[in-house]
């Protein structure tokens, strides 16, 4: 295959940062633009409570989340009544329970399928009760159920010809008998990890039967699970392993932009088994990316919406975006979030100000070969094939032309390529994989100051 077909087959499983926003409309994403594509957002956990108004969560998201035609997220805890903060989960004191007026603001951002497998999934009885309510406002829903076989049912949703399926899991939780699904008690799907490297190969073995399950009826298997994050106190009792959120022996507390190695392992066997994209959540940060055989994943993506009490610094988050066509994904690209003063979810320009700053974050916990060299806007991931094996080419820092009508060399893991144009910079310009799209001076908002400025600076591996 010639160089210039194999970069056109490039498009394959992209994974791109470039977008640009206005107002408070619809972002204005970058790269090609085709009606008959299936677009799939993902936005990072969702809790929405103590709001005249809950729809006004996504106020600044509503736009970007309607003109999607799927939109996927964590529910992070049970739409049920709260009955106060040191009894709604007696293991993690002072969280509390959203309550079923989320299910209004999901409706109104087209929520149409969510994932409730993870730590706040409590009690039985509640799981039930937010399972019902989602049925009875048509939302989707995978990762519990009434028994260990409809914990690990898929959510699927078809969007013009196209099926995409959903599994999720929970690494955290803190009660076996108030939330894990058994053979015959409601709870959720659970994947366990008791020293934050090695996954139960019971556990395994399971996801891994799932997908294949799943592989055959549908198009396109998103798979996610909720990060261990160290394990909760209560999780494997005396025999927890690996330091937790707070602390391990020494007191250091864990860093949460870090992944675990465990998170690894989860990902790459849920991509091996046939899964196209793999992602997790619940640690209340983001953390990195990583390209691995041609096919994405995001470590954690942060929050989105989220009301939770003692959470209002915790607002790193992404949206993600992979655009399928011939019902393969063809693009993946993500944008940093963040909340405002009124707690409300807002995207950032990834190029400038707090939008860069996170971005830098996220650069830095990367795995793997295949991650960012350059700097925004003058990069992009994109997959190469040929008959005998995928390829991930990262391209290099840019260099650019003093002439915006030349062509940008980059150099790439397979070698280097010209392809014009590949993508080409000017003045408040980028050019990636053929779109091009103005992009701001500076962030749309300031934020305030960051609360998490943790940077990772993990070896690739």
């Amino acid at each position: 295959m010639s160089t210039r077909n194999r970069l056109r087959v490039g498009v394959l499983s992209a994974l791109a940062i470039a977008a640009v926003v206005s107002a408070d409309g619809a972002w204005k994403w970058s790269g090609p633009r085709n009606d008959k594509a299936v677009s799939l957002l993902i936005v990072g956990d969702i809790d929405i409570q103590r709001r005249a108004d809950p729809t006004t969560a996504f106020a600044h998201l509503r736009d970007t989340m309607n003109a999607a035609d799927v939109v996927y997220a964590n529910l992070e805890g049970v739409l049920v009544k709260p009955q106060g903060p040191e009894i709604d989960i007696p293991d993690k004191r002072g969280w509390r329970h959203p309550g079923p007026e989320g299910v209004i603001a999901l409706k109104s951002a087209n929520v149409k399928v969510v994932g409730v497998a993870n730590n706040v999934a409590y009690d039985r009885a509640n799981i039930m009760q937010t399972i019902t309510l989602l049925d009875a406002n048509g939302i989707a829903h995978t990762g519990g159920g009434a028994n260990i076989e409809a914990a690990h049912e898929p959510a699927i949703v078809e969007r013009k010809g196209v099926k995409i399926g959903f599994l999720q899991y929970t690494a955290r939780w803190y009660q076996d008998d108030e939330q894990l699904a058994t053979a015959t008690e409601p709870g959720v799907a659970k994947i366990a990890s008791r020293d934050g490297v090695t996954i139960d190969q019971g556990d395994l073995d399971r996801v891994r039967a799932d997908i294949r399950k799943l592989r055959s009826k549908v198009d396109i298997v998103v798979v996610s699970h909720h990060n261990r994050d160290g394990a909760t106190a209560t999780q494997f009792g005396s025999r927890a392993g690996g330091a937790g959120r707070a602390g391990g022996a020494g007191g250091a507390r864990r860093d949460n932009h870090v992944s675990e190695e465990y998170q690894k392992l989860f990902a790459r066997a849920a991509l091996d088994t046939g899964a196209d994209l793999v992602y997790g959540h619940g640690t209340h940060t983001v953390q990195g990316v990583e390209v691995y055989k041609g096919k994405p994943i995001l470590y954690a993506v942060g929050h989105s919406a989220f009301d939770q009490p003692g959470y209002e610094n915790s607002k790193d988050g992404m949206v993600v975006r992979a655009v399928i066509e011939g019902k393969k994904i063809r693009r993946v690209s993500f944008v940093p979030v963040t909340r405002d003063e009124k707690n409300d979810v807002f995207m950032l320009d990834p190029s400038s100000g707090e939008g860069a700053k996170l971005l830098d974050v996220i650069k830095g916990c990367h795995y793997g070969r295949h991650t960012w060299r350059g700097d925004f806007p003058c990069h992009a991931f994109e997959s190469t094939t040929s008959r005998s094996r995928s390829t991930v080419s990262a391209p290099a820092r840019a260099k650019v032309s003093k002439h915006p009508s030349d062509t940008l060399e980059c150099g790439s893991t397979s070698g280097s390529f010209r392809r014009k144009p590949f993508a080409r910079c000017k003045a408040n310009r980028v050019e990636v994989l053929g779109s091009i799209t103005p992009s701001p001076a500076n962030g749309r908002r300031a934020s305030g100051p960051r609360t998490s400025s943790s940077r990772c600076r993990r070896s690739a591996t």
